[in-house]
C-alpha cells in the first residue's frame, strides 16, 4: 500500500507530482483543483492539461511537462487511469526517473483507483505526496456538508438539516455537493438550509424514484420493470434500500387487492380502505392481483421481505436479488 501523509495531502506550489487514488473520485478532483489553485497563486495564469492514462504514455506525459509552455509559464497536467500508464516495467522506470527531477514549469497530478507501491512511491513522496481518497463516514459527510456549504455556496445549512441529507443520500460527495448547490440557489446567499428545505427538494426526488419502481413492478411488464430498477439505481444513483421498500410497498398493495377481489370487492373499495393512490395506479395493479391470487400475492409479500432481509445481512447480491423478485412480480421467476 502507498504511504499516506498523517496530515493529509498538501495543498502547496512546491508539490511537483502527485498522486491521488482511492473509491472517492470528488475527493480526487477537489484536491486537484485546490493543487491547481495553488499554482495559480504562485505563478498566476496557469495552462491546463488532461491524459487518459490508458490511452497516453509516459512518453507524452514527460514531453508535455517538460516544454515550453507557449500560453502560461506553468503548466498543470493531470492524468487519470494513471495506475494503467505505469503498468509495465519499462513504463514505470521511465516515470521514476521523470520524479527524480521533475519539471519547475509543471505540477504533475496521477489519479487513480488503485495504486501499487513500489520504488516510484519514494520518488514522488520527496517532490510531493501520495494520497488515498477513501470513502468517508456519514458523520464525516455531515461535517464536510456543513463546512463545503459554507465556504462553496455561500449559505449556510445546520447540522440537523446536514445530517437529514447523508441519511437521504448516503456519503457520495458528488450527489451531496449537487443538492447543496441547488438547496442554496434555493435560500439565496447568505441564507440558512434547514430541514424543511431539504425535505420539500431532496426528499420530493426520492419519492418520486419510490413511485416510479413500485408503478412499474404493478404493471406485471418483465421489461418495464427491469427498466425501473436499472434506472433508479444506475442512473440515478438511489440506494437498493429505496428500491426494497418500494418493492415491498408493491407487494402489500397487490396482496391487499388480491384478497380484496377474492372477497368480492370492488377494487376501488379496496384502494379505499386500504388508503392506495395515486388514482391511476388502482387499475394495473388490480390487474396483476387478479392474475396472481391470493396465495401467491401472499408468497410475493413473503419474498420481497426475504429479499429485503438479505439485503440488511448481506446475503447474496442485492441487485440480482431485487431483479430476481422483479421477474416474481410479472409471474416468470418462481420460488
Amino acid at each position: 500500500m502507498a504511504r499516506k501523509p498523517a496530515q493529509g495531502p498538501v495543498f502547496d506550489a512546491s508539490v511537483r507530482i502527485c498522486v491521488l487514488y482511492g473509491p472517492e473520485a470528488f475527493l480526487k478532483t477537489e484536491f486537484s483543483d485546490r493543487l491547481k489553485e495553488a499554482a495559480e497563486a504562485a505563478f498566476g495564469e496557469v495552462q491546463s492539461f488532461r491524459f487518459d492514462g490508458q490511452s497516453a504514455s509516459v512518453g507524452d506525459i514527460i514531453e508535455e511537462c517538460r516544454s515550453f509552455g507557449l500560453m502560461a509559464s506553468h503548466k498543470f497536467v493531470v492524468v487519470d487511469e494513471a495506475d494503467q500508464l505505469v503498468k509495465g516495467d519499462s513504463a514505470r522506470r521511465a516515470m521514476e526517473r521523470y520524479a527524480e527531477n521533475p519539471s519547475d514549469e509543471a505540477t504533475l497530478v496521477l489519479r487513480a483507483e488503485k495504486w501499487t507501491s513500489g520504488n516510484l512511491d519514494k520518488l514522488i513522496e520527496a517532490k510531493g505526496f501520495i494520497y488515498k481518497c477513501d470513502a468517508i463516514l456519514p458523520h464525516q459527510a455531515v461535517n464536510w456538508a456543513v463546512k463545503r456549504c459554507e465556504k462553496r455556496h455561500r449559505a449556510t445549512i445546520t447540522r440537523e438539516a446536514a445530517a437529514f441529507l447523508v441519511e437521504l443520500l448516503g456519503v457520495d460527495l458528488v450527489r451531496l455537493d449537487t443538492e447543496l448547490a441547488k438547496l442554496s440557489v434555493g435560500v439565496g446567499e447568505g441564507g440558512e438550509i434547514g430541514q424543511e428545505q431539504v425535505g420539500a427538494l431532496v426528499a420530493q426526488s426520492r419519492s418520486d424514484d419510490f413511485w416510479s419502481v413500485r408503478d412499474a413492478l404493478t404493471t406485471g411488464d418483465p421489461g418495464r420493470a427491469l427498466d425501473a430498477i436499472r434506472e433508479v439505481i444506475e442512473v440515478g444513483g438511489e440506494n437498493p434500500v429505496t428500491v426494497c421498500v418500494a418493492m415491498t410497498d408493491a407487494a402489500r398493495r397487490v396482496e391487499a387487492f388480491a384478497l380484496g377481489i377474492a372477497c368480492g370487492v370492488p377494487p376501488a373499495s379496496v384502494a379505499g380502505q386500504a388508503k392506495i393512490w395515486p388514482r391511476d395506479s388502482i387499475e394495473p395493479t388490480a390487474r396483476l392481483a387478479n392474475r396472481l391470487g391470493p396465495a401467491r400475492a401472499r408468497a410475493l409479500v413473503i419474498e420481497a421481505m426475504r429479499t429485503d432481509a438479505a439485503r440488511k445481512s448481506g446475503r447474496g447480491d442485492p441487485r440480482r436479488n431485487i431483479e430476481r423478485l422483479a421477474l416474481r412480480f410479472c409471474g416468470i421467476s418462481e420460488p
